[in-house]
């Protein structure tokens, strides 16, 4: 089970297998923590940026967290993943949640289009722009 997901036990299989080759402390975080930690540390990130101080440790964000390399990942690991989860859901329960990502993302938004650079990284090839749109741009508070 996926905690905070209306969904079977057969779901959750199905989306825990979408994530087989991502870390395990990050499969371990998931089953345990389950949806809503997943937001809660895309919100958390997106407010670093917004404020550019990490919101974890309460340095500037670009002294600690900031570095394009670290960004990636953590963008990845929230904002990625929300979406594998989302392309595995029924109708009804991908509405009810990306009513959760959406705030979010339109926050995260509106940091990306500040900066008219794009951002391209061997690791994103594959994975359509107006799709996956956060993998390809930079926050400004971002260090390339």
């Amino acid at each position: 089970m996926i905690f905070g997901l209306n969904i079977t036990e057969e779901q959750a299989q199905t989306i825990l297998m979408r994530f087989n080759r991502w870390a395990l402390h990050f499969k371990k975080k998931l089953k345990e923590d389950g949806i809503n930690a997943l937001l809660a540390d895309y919100d958390l990130l997106v407010r670093s940026c917004e404020t550019q101080i990490c919101q974890k440790s309460k340095r500037p964000y670009a002294e600690c967290c900031g570095v394009s390399y670290e960004y990636i990942n953590d963008i990845s690991a929230r904002r990625t993943a929300l979406e594998i989860i989302m392309d595995n859901l029924d109708n009804g329960e991908k509405a009810r949640v990306m009513g959760l990502v959406d705030p979010i993302d339109k926050r995260l938004k509106v940091l990306l289009d500040e900066n008219d650079r794009k951002f391209h990284d061997k690791e994103i090839e594959g994975y359509p722009e107006d799709k996956y749109w956060w993998e390809y741009k930079l926050p400004k508070c971002v260090i390339e």
